[in-house]
């Protein structure tokens, strides 16, 4: 091990000749020797330098911005001091690991520290969209700490604190001309696929090749109708998906809208923010608790309202029912019994639902949550409606159980009854649909040549707004 390291010393030392490179006043060079058992990592060591100056970490020769780890920030948004703070977060990371006080000014540290926190304070009290991953308890928390750190352990708190500051500030973009002030905003689209896919690379490699050569291959045509049909099925295959999407969102009273909107607001980037995160975990489990108390509530009066004999007046009477009696009161226990089964079926899924998701979980938990639920066409919507099930099922087990009341108030009353039954029922439709209607997502449109307001109602997109791909969608039909 030690002639490795000798000798993983040395060649750094001719990097840096070679490359004329001139060092810092105040630098050191970290050596790292990978395990010899994992032969995937080559060559055997790896390096780089921490300046002290200047606070950045560098190397002797060129360095790709990917090697710096910036795989999760779209390549078309890098600038010079959007960079440096990619620098500045592996250099204070590499002070958390050998935190020593020679190395930095602990008095100027501190100052920038305890300043970056208090703007991170206020930022988050007044802003619910703000892009900090921290929340207003943990800032003070974080500004206390601070104060009543021990000397010998303030640059390691400093350190740690600093180098998360740095990498939350990279992910924003900040250094950029376009930094992202809100969280909710994205700089990258949900589908893209601007680049060619391997079929047509092997395509145009094998024009290429035959043009050249003189020569014609007599299954190019065929290749080229396949290939089209191929991307005609996918795309009608998409579509499809994506209409049977819409149409279970209806079916579940477009509650996978709204879940599926709060899910993409806290993976911005594929960025997720704990706190933001916590937060919708834990109104969305509070929202499933109080389905599953009302779904045990709704249970209970199903099974006492079949309990109920039936014809109500007279119990004891011989008669035989009539058809249209018979009738009604089949769907009578049947709207009942639907109504039992949505309230099982709402409780058990809420209580699936709960247990998943009980504990807490860190910020590349929550990330990698996001990331395996997360559909390359659908994005978040499978995930959505799979949410919005407990209180969909909630609601169709009322609309049952409401069928099933009023069919006994119609049959088990005369004329009377049946009248005011049908005029409540009516009353009560008409605001159902009127809070409806109100509640909706509106516009508000100043379009008219009179000045006055013109609302129109916006109704969620058919495909949820789902990007097919232009190019792709082109293609299938050229």
């Amino acid at each position: 091990t030690r002639k490795t390291l000798e000798h993983a010393h040395f060649i750094a030392r001719i990097t840096v000749a070679e490359n004329e490179f001139e060092l810092p006043e105040r630098s050191e060079l970290f050596i790292e020797l990978y395990p010899e058992d994992e032969p995937d990592l080559r060559p055997y060591a790896g390096y780089y330098l921490a300046d002290h100056d200047n606070q950045t970490i560098f190397w002797a020769a060129p360095v790709k911005t990917d090697d710096l780890g910036a795989l999760r920030v779209n390549p078309g948004t890098f600038a010079d001091q959007h960079l440096k703070l990619q620098l500045s977060h592996q250099y204070w990371s590499h002070v958390e690991c050998y935190p020593l006080d020679k190395n930095i000014d602990i008095k100027e540290a501190h100052e920038n520290l305890l300043e970056q926190l208090s703007f991170m304070y206020i930022d988050v009290a007044t802003s619910v969209t703000s892009t900090s991953t921290w929340s207003e308890s943990e800032c003070q928390s974080f500004i206390s700490i601070l104060s009543h750190c021990p000397q010998r352990r303030k640059t390691w708190t400093i350190a740690r604190l600093t180098a998360l500051m740095a990498q939350w500030q990279f992910q924003n973009l900040y250094g950029h001309p376009s930094a992202r002030l809100d969280r909710t905003y994205s700089y990258e689209v949900e589908v893209n696929d601007p680049t060619p896919d391997a079929d047509d690379k092997a395509e145009a490699e094998a024009d290429n090749t035959s043009n050249k050569s003189g020569t014609t291959a007599t299954s190019r045509p065929s290749n080229h109708r396949w290939k089209k049909f191929k991307v005609r099925i996918e795309v009608y295959w998409q579509i499809f998906v994506a209409f049977m999407l819409r149409v279970t969102c209806m079916l579940l009273f477009d509650a996978p809208a709204a879940h599926n909107t709060a899910l993409e607001k806290v993976w911005v980037d594929k960025i997720v923010h704990r706190v933001r995160f916590q937060d919708l975990i834990n109104k969305t489990a509070k929202d499933w608790s109080d389905v599953s108390l009302l779904s045990t509530v709704l249970w209970t009066a199903n099974m006492a309202f079949l309990a109920i004999p039936y014809p109500i007046l007279d119990p004891q009477q011989q008669h035989p029912l009539t058809r249209v009696q018979t009738a009604t009161r089949i769907a009578m226990i049947t709207a009942s019994l639907a109504s039992t089964v949505f309230s099982v079926g709402s409780i058990a899924i809420s209580l699936l639902h709960i247990r998943k998701h009980r504990t807490e979980r860190t910020a590349e938990e929550s990330c990698r949550f996001l990331e395996t639920q997360h559909h390359q066409v659908y994005g978040h919507r499978p995930l959505a409606v799979l949410w919005s099930l407990p209180f969909a099922f909630l609601m169709w087990s009322v609309l049952t159980f409401s069928a099933a009341v009023m069919l006994f108030c119609v049959t088990a009353g005369g004329v009377m009854t049946e009248v005011m039954t049908l005029a409540l029922s009516a009353l009560i439709v008409w605001w159902i649909c009127l809070s409806v209607w109100y509640f909706w997502r509106r516009e508000v449109n100043w379009t008219l040549a009179d000045g006055r307001r013109s609302f129109r109602m916006i109704f969620t997109d058919w495909l949820w707004e789902m990007k097919l791909g232009a190019e792709k969608f082109g293609k299938s039909f050229s």
